[in-house]
């Protein structure tokens, strides 16, 4: 009996160990390469155009959009300091992105209704740089119907 056991023990031992080898080389595949960090550094880069585009000190009265503020400063919070993988990073950076749009549209017609079609545009190409790096489809559809709000916002200007 002390033989079946002590069998049995080195057979699970051994098994722990295979599956320990098996999930630790299917992990090393899972490393971000360079292909796929690419995107993200280039929406990082896309990233300071759009404070560049968005001129908000140009806009004496601010008080009245607090849609944007808190956008902007959820968007701050993510790009000073992201805990999450680089991917869901982009993904938050975009979502804020594109509802500061919609807040700037909404709140302030007469500055950015001019900029709409350059504004949808960003968000189509932020949304492609998304789905080239794999962003899950839940991601997408949300980001989607962030892009059609703006496109509704830019629709009554």
């Amino acid at each position: 009996m002390k033989t079946l056991k002590v069998k049995n023990l080195l057979f699970s031992l051994l098994a722990i160990m295979v599956f320990t080898v098996f999930m630790t080389s299917c992990e090393q595949e899972n490393i971000v390469e360079e292909d796929v960090v690419e995107p993200w550094k280039e929406q990082s880069s896309t990233n300071l155009t759009l404070t560049e585009i968005i001129d908000i000190n140009t806009i004496s009265d601010r008080s009245h959009c607090p849609a944007y503020d808190n956008a902007f400063e959820q968007f701050n919070a993510i790009s000073d300091n992201c805990d999450y993988l680089p991917n869901y990073c982009q993904y938050l950076e975009t979502f804020w992105t594109i509802d500061a749009f919609t807040a700037l549209v909404d709140c302030y017609p007469e500055n950015y209704c001019d900029l709409c079609s350059t504004l949808v545009s960003i968000s189509y190409n932020m949304l492609n740089s998304l789905e080239n790096i794999g962003i899950h489809n839940d991601y997408i559809s949300s980001i989607l119907s962030k892009i059609e709000c703006l496109e509704a916002a830019c629709s009554e200007c």
